[in-house]
């Protein structure tokens, strides 16, 4: 279960660069470290608590892969950065996660904010996680806002036997993290896509308020997406732009995932195309129902006319109306009445009325 902290939206004013405070809707829960350190060779997985043990890892010649779950603890973070050397405006940026995905370069190292969503189990809530990526010489160190399930196989990858995964450098690694990220765009939006065809064919046969509510709330999760989608692509164009920073056997795996987020953006603005027919098609199953309603009222009424006027007539109680006195004049008069009402009902249904 997921423990939600306390939301902060900015830091005070007048707050100096680089004050590290947890902005946004912050996990609360116990901060977990791991690190995978690897060489073409050998592989080795420990799980860390301090920032002390980190300092040790970081000077494994090996390529050292870092898991931070957890950005709420500002003094965690800090002797993080300071052990890593991780300038205090990147790690502002870090602990900050109502930021947009970005990318920042600085000297030897390499900053890349994502964020990849998570759509709950009954569908109702999409949550914006964020994954910040620190490179460096022989290191990556990967910031969680919250615990996610989804790199195992990343892991499984790198230490598979034989593996030429772990001949590759710290942007290979940075290049895989972020690829996964990316991945569970798909995985969402092929949720949407599902909702939104069962939704179709619900209010097809029939829409009712409960449509409109789950069509707005499938509208709005999708713009939560395109605002996401929109800034990585700027991210993954400007790290494809760092010719020196890069090695140009690795861009073209950025390139790969460039054009795998100009898919999402694709399927997230096709999935709005049709959320907006969805609209329409409700609002004219509504119309349509009530057309239909309107209709059968209107006959009723329209039958009853005649039958209010006949019994108008003989309801007004003038002392010479001959068919007052006749003896089987009620009887005649609700005949006439039946009568009425028959043939108009077989008038209307040859008329295809009702």
């Amino acid at each position: 279960m997921k423990d939600e902290g306390k939301t902060t939206k900015r830091h005070p004013i007048g707050s100096p660069p680089g004050t590290l405070m947890p902005l946004g809707e912050v996990y609360s829960g116990a901060v977990e470290m791991h690190v995978l350190s690897y060489t073409e060779d050998t592989v080795r997985r420990q799980h860390f608590a301090d920032a002390d043990t980190l300092a040790e890892h970081l000077q494994d010649p090996a390529l050292t892969w870092i898991t931070v779950t957890g950005v709420h603890d500002s003094s965690l973070i800090e002797s993080i950065g300071r052990t890593a050397s991780i300038h205090p405006l990147f790690l502002e940026d870090i602990m900050n996660l109502m930021i947009r995905p970005k990318v920042e370069f600085l000297d030897s190292q390499m900053l890349i904010i994502m964020k990849t969503p998570e759509l709950g189990e009954d569908s109702h809530v999409l949550q914006m996680c964020q994954a910040s990526i620190v490179t460096g010489p022989g290191y990556v160190i990967t910031f969680l806002d919250r615990p996610m399930d989804m790199f195992e196989p990343l892991v499984k990858r790198i230490e598979a036997k034989g593996s030429t995964f772990r001949r590759r450098g710290p942007e290979y690694l940075a290049y895989a993290v972020m690829d996964i990220l990316i991945d569970r765009y798909y995985t969402v939006i092929d949720l949407l896509g599902d909702k939104s065809e069962e939704l179709e064919e619900e209010i097809l046969k029939g829409g009712d308020s409960t449509h409109a509510v789950r069509i707005h709330r499938i509208r709005n999760q999708l713009i939560s997406l395109r605002k996401t989608v929109w800034p990585i692509r700027e991210v993954i164009r400007s790290i494809m732009g760092e010719e020196g920073r890069i090695d140009p056997s690795i861009r073209i795996y950025y390139s790969d995932i460039y054009d795998h987020v100009i898919q999402i953006m694709d399927h997230v603005e096709t999935l709005r195309d049709i959320i907006s027919g969805l609209m329409d098609i409700y609002m004219s199953a509504v119309s349509n129902r009530m057309n239909e309603v309107m209709k059968v009222l209107t006959v009723i009424a329209t039958i009853f006319i005649p039958l209010t006027f006949i019994a108008g007539v003989y309801g007004m109680n003038f002392e010479h109306m001959p068919e007052l006195a006749w003896r089987w004049g009620y009887f005649i008069v609700l005949g006439i009445m039946l009568a009425v009402s028959v043939i108009m009902i077989i008038f209307f249904r040859k008329r295809r009325w009702i």
